[in-house]
Parts: C-alpha cells; structure tokens; sequence
C-alpha cells in the first residue's frame, strides 16, 4: 500500500488483510482489514491470484470453474504446487530501509 516514501505496506490476497507498519524502522505492524481505497483493486488481484493458482490441481480447476467455492487453503496448496513445480514465480514488495513487508514466512508459510 502506497509507494516510495508513502510506503506502508503490504496487502494479503489470501486472507485479504492488510499488513500496515509502524514508521519507524521496527518492522512492527498491525493486522487490519483492507482500506476501503485498496478493496477493489485487491478483489482483483485475488481473483487473478485464484484464476492462476487453480491451474495446478485439474480437480480444483474445475469445481472453480463450475462455480464452486474454492477455500482458501485450496488456493494456497495450489500456489505451492505451482511454486514448488517452477509454474509460479512469487514476487513481494518491501522496504529493507523501512524494514516493511518481511511477511515472506507469513504468506508462503
């Protein structure tokens, strides 16, 4: 959330939750829900992100696209099957001189 000196930080498309940070260089951050400035734009990005994951499980790919519910922890055995198998490639943003967005543990965990 934000850019440059108006970094805060960072956005959970699996939770949908934002990670914000203290400006202080302590990494410590709260937990909230999404800003409603950021909502939208993050419904989104999740849907792509569960368009993209799905693709690694045919079983789940189809009760998706049969209109099933896919839970969370579905999302994210796929995202580690397409990482593990080298098909998705993770990128995360932060601010090593901020210490923001160190949540690799967090979200890939």
């Amino acid at each position: 959330m934000g850019a440059e000196e108006n970094f805060k930080g960072v956005i959970d498309l699996l939770s949908m939750k934002s990670y914000i940070y203290k400006n202080d260089v302590s990494g410590s951050f709260s937990i909230t829900d999404i800003p409603a400035e950021y909502l939208e734009e993050a419904k989104q990005y999740r849907e792509k992100l569960v368009e993209t994951s799905v693709e690694m499980d045919d079983e789940v790919m189809e009760r998706y696209l049969n209109g099933d519910d896919i839970k969370d922890e579905e999302v994210e055995r796929c995202l580690r099957e397409g990482i593990w198998g080298r098909k998705i490639a993770p990128v995360l943003c932060g601010s090593a001189a901020m210490n923001i967005g160190s949540l690799t543990s967090l979200i890939i965990s």
